[in-house]
């Protein structure tokens, strides 16, 4: 009787063992998906925060002025030191490279016939789709390039990195299109001229003085560079360049802007809206 008896014990022990097991991993599951839904997202971390939400060690936004200034009433008060971060002064740069690069630049914007060739590229190729430059504006920023000799005027240096900025992303489009854009520009072979010239102007650009006060020039080259890096397909730099450029063009509109180049910065800040908006849908970025 009890050999008869025992599969059935055996048939039942397994049953049991089983159903427990089972209920075991049921509730596992079930906690490892409570967990889950109850884990709190990634907190949102802003690349530059504003030096009153730095001090306070809370939560900044990318606007500027910030959402927890704007909140606190201090809206005007909202700044970044992060600016001045991104234009180190000479002395940080590795020795040599700033005044090799100044240099470079200098050259550049003084070889006639390869800046007038870029010039005219320009409004051949890029003008209709860019309009953020006249022929009346880059006459006066060769005028004011040429203004002095010296190294030293912040003025110069910025209407030279303009011109020579503007020069390298014809060069990257001219050679995307598999063109050359000058006989004096064959000395570096394919894509690598328009690349050495475009790092020339960005080691330049940081030489340059943050001002509290953006002017149009500043706009424009900060504009340039972005383009630069979408050319060479630094994504993540442009990003940081494009966001520059906006908040500086944001600034610059609370301010008078010089009424001759007025329809310029018109245009500059559509053109600005419209890229940030581009990026932002094409590489998932925050508007």
């Amino acid at each position: 009787m009890s050999i008869s008896l025992q599969p059935n014990i055996l048939f039942h022990q397994a049953v049991s063992h089983r159903d427990s097991s089972g209920s075991v991993t049921r509730r596992i599951m079930k906690r490892r998906s409570e967990g889950a839904h109850d884990r709190e997202p990634k907190r949102f971390q802003v690349p530059r925060a504003c030096d009153r939400c730095k001090s306070l060690r809370r939560g900044c936004s990318e606007s500027r002025p910030c959402r927890r200034c704007i909140k606190a009433g201090l809206g005007d008060e909202c700044v970044s030191s992060s600016l001045a971060a991104n234009h180190p002064s000479p002395s940080t740069l590795p020795f040599g490279e700033w005044e090799e690069a100044v240099r470079k630049v200098r050259e550049f914007t003084d070889d006639a016939e390869a800046l007038e060739s870029c010039i005219d590229r320009f409004f051949d190729i890029l003008h209709a789709t860019v309009p953020v430059v006249s022929e009346q504006y880059v006459e006066h920023l060769r005028s004011e390039a040429a203004a002095t000799s010296s190294l030293a005027s912040s003025s110069s240096l910025e209407a030279k990195c303009i011109l020579a900025a503007l020069s390298a992303q014809v060069i990257l489009q001219a050679e995307d299109a598999g063109e050359t854009v000058n006989s004096s520009m064959r000395s570096e072979a394919g894509a690598s001229y328009g690349k050495t010239l475009f790092g020339n102007v960005l080691s330049a650009f940081r030489t340059l003085p943050p001002s509290s006060s953006p002017s149009f020039h500043q706009c424009l080259l900060i504009f340039f560079i972005y383009s630069c890096h979408m050319r060479v397909s630094q994504h993540v730099q442009a990003f940081i360049f494009l966001r520059e450029a906006t908040t500086t063009m944001s600034v610059m509109r609370l301010g008078k802007t010089e009424v001759r180049w007025k329809p310029l910065a018109d245009n500059l800040f559509w053109a600005l809206l419209i890229s940030e908006r581009s990026h932002a849908i094409r590489y998932s970025r925050p508007i």
